[in-house]
């Protein structure tokens, strides 16, 4: 059987153009060359090339693993991916190489103790307003909404309210920033646990601080822009650069809106799907195997349904 790093040489050693402005000329030869050598059939080859031309361009390989096994039914091993993705993007490789980033200590006593809620503004001159809640113990995304606005209180509110509906509880506290969007969501979650008898009841069951130590949802915003948004502000900057799109017209932002903001709570919800199916890294600081956020959620769920029967 042929190792992994020959196939990479045998076909590195094709004389094919792996640059996207060359796709057309490249494709045939492209195709022949990762079925020999990496066995793949022809239509999984056309979906991962068709695939990362897209928002999947902006992935790494055990996220693009992942997808493919979910959404394309496509069974590959991990070291596969990562060398075809370094064959079609060596430069994108390279970058997240670059972009480690080193943790720091975080801890909460559970899933759903603790919510962070935060909005992402980097579509947000372009008419898009993005809002969203993260778990801060099973890293849980909670809710991924996109809208014209994400400062109205009445309106995060609602992102918070019909969640309470869906899954039938809520959390013990909620952190924010101290922007006014949250002035409406804090009094109707205080009210909410105003009757509660344990420590975080009432006025002490919201949090709010500076929004740099919001650490759980403004490291999540990092991963969103990695995995979808990055493609999105690009592809606007590219049609401002072509006079396609004026930002300060409000027929063009309309137009955009109409257009796009389907797609953009289409790859939210793939977003948030995506990770809430991915399996975190063991905890050291927690007797947790490395799991799902939504096995997580799921345990606790489960774990408060005994508690309160016993009692």
């Amino acid at each position: 059987m042929i190792r992994y790093d020959k196939k990479l040489s045998a076909a590195r050693a094709c004389k094919v153009s792996y640059s996207y402005s060359k796709c057309e000329s490249r494709s045939i030869e492209f195709l022949l060359s990762v079925q020999d050598y990496f066995n793949f059939r022809k239509h999984e080859v056309d979906v991962f090339i068709s695939f990362t031309e897209g928002p999947g361009k902006l992935i790494g390989y055990k996220a693009m693993w992942q997808r493919l096994r979910k959404k394309f039914r496509i069974n590959v091993k991990q070291r596969t991916v990562a060398h075809l993705l370094l064959l079609l993007d060596p430069e994108g490789v390279e970058r997240r190489k670059k972009g480690k980033m080193k943790r720091r200590s975080y801890r909460v006593l559970g899933p759903h103790w603790l919510w962070h809620i935060d909005g992402y503004d980097k579509l947000k001159r372009f008419g898009f307003a993005i809002h969203g809640c993260v778990d801060g113990f099973s890293r849980r995304v909670m809710w991924l909404h996109v809208a014209s606005t994400n400062n109205k209180p009445e309106v995060i509110a609602y992102y918070y309210l019909n969640l309470l509906k869906e899954i039938g509880f809520m959390p013990t506290i909620i952190r924010s920033d101290r922007g006014t969007e949250n002035t409406v969501i804090d009094t109707i979650h205080m009210a909410l646990r105003w009757h509660h008898d344990d420590e975080h009841a009432g006025i002490e069951s919201f949090y709010k601080g500076k929004s740099t130590a919001n650490e759980r949802v403004e490291k999540y915003w990092r991963q969103l822009r990695n995995h979808s948004c990055e493609w999105y502000i690009r592809t606007f900057k590219a049609m401002q650069d072509q006079n396609i799109l004026d930002v300060d017209n409000a027929l063009h932002i309309q137009a955009l809106r109409f257009c796009f903001g389907p797609l953009i709570q289409y790859d939210l919800e793939e977003a948030k799907d995506h990770w809430n199916e991915h399996r975190v890294s063991r905890q050291n600081l927690v007797n947790l195997p490395g799991v799902s956020p939504m096995y997580c959620s799921i345990v606790r769920k489960k774990t408060t349904r005994v508690i309160a029967k016993n009692q």
